[in-house]
């Protein structure tokens, strides 16, 4: 790991040379035309933007999938994708998803590749799937136009519809002796059935006790499910095998599994952010009555308004559109969820580990040391910038850069627990820098706010290149 000092700090610091293989990644355009400027002791840094020409919202989840699309010039004419290929002929309605299938098959002659093969309505696979249900509160800014800002992290839980599926498998498996082993050798016939209790699961509504979901359970499954009781010693109490109902009383406690954790998560959302004027409820599993029933239930008396758009599993990727195309004038500022940072090195202290001290030209100094960016809990701005020079020891030639995160406030060193590394890379220094009697010096500026770090590294006392990287940030719901 390579260490590093801000350049207010005299004396060079020690770090490690290491062979990296790693590229340094392109920072992708943002949504509009325009630039960004980084301000250097050498002057100004400019990083152009290009506009798109179309902009396309991608919902991908782990049961269905779909997207939207609109020309960026018309960025309110949202069109939608409907039409699956074979979703006719599989007997399925027009609808604004895929199911989220991917098919790999093995590579013959490396035995040990696999290639996606399929994708969506042509893949079928087998495999416990997760949904996350994310609850996002913004305030609606006393301004023209639509301009929110958040007022609190989002919050989570892994409690979406796919759990209601897992809880259908589970029921199923207790009640059909050999399902599980069935659902493994033959899952394309354990597909269509599941799509039996996708047609009706969604009219459930809690409200009428002899409401039961009817099930034709496909002939090669009841030929295996009776074979299997007989081979046990067991038999069906009706001895029908080619029918399944599920009473209401089964289909609300699958349901209650999974609803009774998202109300939670509402509750504890409303507990922390007081006058919440409205829930705007969106999603594939916003469709089950049952669910918006508890919702409403429990909380219009205390909140005035509970939406439910009229096409809610597209909103996600219709409002992706909207994001994408309108972020620089829709979201003011997002809530930090992490405390985002780099490690250096800086003059050791006492009470600082042992372990970490380090001489070099007759200084001692404490490495992996967290040096913060942002702390979790501070509003974001779009596109806020925040920046700092360090200086590279002499005679390291390529060093790498570590971006920290972690859930601690105030993080003392990149090794205290639950502190993980987000985001690395490397810069090749220019022989002239090498060369340098004074330690090389690099501005490094974090671009937050976006559903990306950005990060630019510009060289302060010598002439080389500025480098951009991305990394990946979870603004979504902090699930852990």
């Amino acid at each position: 790991m390579s260490t590093f000092t801000p350049s207010n700090w005299n004396g060079p610091i020690c770090g490690k040379r290491r062979k990296s293989n790693l590229r340094t990644p392109i920072v992708p355009g943002s949504l509009a035309a325009g630039k960004i400027e980084v301000d250097t002791q050498d002057g100004k840094f400019t990083m152009e933007e290009a506009a798109p020409k179309i902009v396309i919202g991608l919902d991908f989840g782990t049961t269905y999938s779909g997207f939207a699309y609109a020309l960026a010039s018309d960025i309110e004419s949202v069109q939608e994708f409907c039409d699956w290929p074979g979703q006719a002929a599989s007997g399925g309605k027009p609808y604004c998803k895929t199911e989220t299938s991917l098919r790999y098959i093995l590579d013959e002659i490396t035995e040990n590749e696999f290639h996606l093969q399929d994708w969506g309505c042509y893949a079928t696979i087998n495999h416990r799937q997760a949904s996350e249900q994310y609850l996002v509160v913004h305030e609606k800014m006393d301004s023209s136009g639509p301009k929110v800002r958040e007022v609190a992290p989002p919050t989570g839980r892994l409690c979406g519809g796919s759990y209601i599926n897992d809880g259908f498998h589970t029921y199923l498996s207790e009640r059909v002796s050999c399902y599980e082993t069935f659902r493994r050798d033959f899952p394309a016939t354990v597909m269509r059935m599941q799509r039996q209790i996708e047609e009706q699961k969604y009219s459930y509504d809690g409200e009428d006790e002899s409401f039961a979901i009817n099930l034709d359970v496909p002939a090669k499954l009841a030929t295996a499910w009776e074979n299997s009781d007989k081979a046990n010693g067991t038999w069906h109490e009706d001895g029908k095998y080619d029918e399944l109902i599920i009473s209401e009383k089964d289909v609300r406690k699958v349901f209650d599994a999974v609803v009774n954790p998202i109300l939670e998560v509402i509750r504890a959302q409303i507990a922390a952010v007081p006058d919440v004027e409205a829930i705007m409820v969106v999603g594939g599993f916003s469709s089950s009555p049952y669910l918006m029933k508890r919702i409403r239930d429990e909380f219009s008396p205390v909140v005035k308004h509970i939406l439910n758009p009229p096409d809610p599993g597209s909103a996600v990727s219709r409002g992706a559109v909207a994001f994408g195309g309108l972020s620089g004038d829709l979201l003011l500022s997002r809530k930090c969820r992490k405390t985002y940072g780099i490690s250096i090195a800086r003059p050791f202290q006492i009470g600082d580990p042992a372990d970490f001290l380090s001489r070099e030209d007759g200084q001692f100094m404490c490495l992996n040391v967290f040096w913060i960016f942002i702390r979790k809990g501070e509003d974001v701005p779009v596109d806020r910038q925040t920046k700092y020079t360090f200086e590279i020891p002499r005679g390291l030639t390529t060093p790498e850069f570590e971006i920290y995160a972690t859930d601690a406030v105030e993080p003392k060193f990149v090794t205290d627990a639950e502190v993980q590394r987000v985001g690395v890379w490397s810069y090749r220094l220019p022989r002239g820098a090498q060369r340098m009697r004074d330690a090389p010096k690099v501005e490094v500026a974090m671009f937050f706010g976006r559903t990306t770090i950005e990060v630019m590294l510009v060289p302060v006392n010598f002439r080389g290149k500025a480098q951009q990287m991305t990394c990946e940030v979870k603004f979504e719901a902090d699930l852990y």
